[in-house]
């Protein structure tokens, strides 16, 4: 080989390098806040044990590679339509439960699922295989290396701003929950056992369900739970210290319950309580 072209070669080489370094850096810097995501979004503890348990998911996450903490991500935090976790199990000592999850459609879901599994598969290629593929023996090959380097780093750079965008997601979240905790309906319930219920999924459901079974105003309590147990099966009465759903509907003072004649029959009816 002439000298010449052994310099072309070399700056080619050169190239293929720093390239390749880059898409390295991006793919750790993904990684690393991919796992810091994992790790805050989903904390169960009792009070005592809060901070311990919060350096333990994090560690926990560590050492574990990129499929794993990725599968981890998409079925805990990003979620499709029927996938959202299960309420954490109660416990009578002061505790602390926090999920925080992003809901995606059916098609977006399956969309992210693919584009993960192809960067994950993009990162072992490059990882494992790279030489394999590219020999760089020649000036040519360099620059197909070149061209593949370029189409992996824009990937990886799409993937990224996906991810930080889910990040921001998360401590926007974060934050409304702080803000929530020092509300002074948390502060009253945490000194006086006074239930926050404006706050509560349980209340929430029953707005929704009072749109969705509200008939001239009016929702009847039976249809209206019944909405609320094929949608939310887990928001239950005794779940709040109350005995039954109208119970809840009065103690929450968000709605105002009426009995009203339907069909011959007197039913129990409510709706939401204008805002005062």
């Amino acid at each position: 080989m002439n000298p010449e072209a052994e310099l072309e070669l070399t700056a080619s080489r050169h190239d293929v390098q720093r390239r390749f370094g880059l898409c390295l850096l991006r793919l750790q810097a993904y990684e690393m806040l991919m796992k810091a995501v994992v790790a805050a979004h989903d904390i169960s503890a009792r009070a005592a044990d809060l901070e311990t348990v919060q350096a333990d998911r994090v560690a926990n996450f560590h050492g574990k590679t990129l499929g794993t903490v990725a599968g981890e991500l998409l079925g805990s935090f990003v979620v499709g339509p029927e996938s959202q976790g299960a309420r954490p199990e109660r416990d009578d000592a002061p505790s602390v439960s926090y999920r925080a999850q992003i809901i995606l459609s059916g098609g977006d879901f399956e969309k992210a699922e693919s584009d993960m599994r192809d960067l994950v598969k993009l990162r072992n290629d490059l990882v494992h295989h790279f030489l394999g593929q590219h020999d760089l023996a020649t000036h040519e090959s360099c620059l197909k290396a070149q061209a593949a380097l370029a189409l992996a780093l824009d990937r990886i750079t799409q993937a990224f701003g996906v991810l930080r965008s889910w990040a921001d997601d998360l401590t926007e979240m974060q934050g409304q929950m702080a803000a929530a905790l020092m509300s002074s309906e948390v502060q009253d319930y945490i000194v006086a056992g006074r239930i926050p219920w404006n706050l509560t999924q349980i209340a929430q459901a029953l707005h929704e369900a009072a749109q969705e079974t509200g008939i001239d105003g009016w929702a009847p309590v039976a249809a209206a739970v019944r909405w609320v147990n094929a949608r939310h099966p887990d928001e239950q009465p005794e779940n709040y210290g109350c005995t039954s759903w109208r119970q809840v509907i009065h103690q929450s003072r968000l709605f105002d319950l009426r009995y009203l004649m339907s069909g011959g029959l007197r039913q129990a009816c409510y709706r939401t309580r204008p805002a005062s």
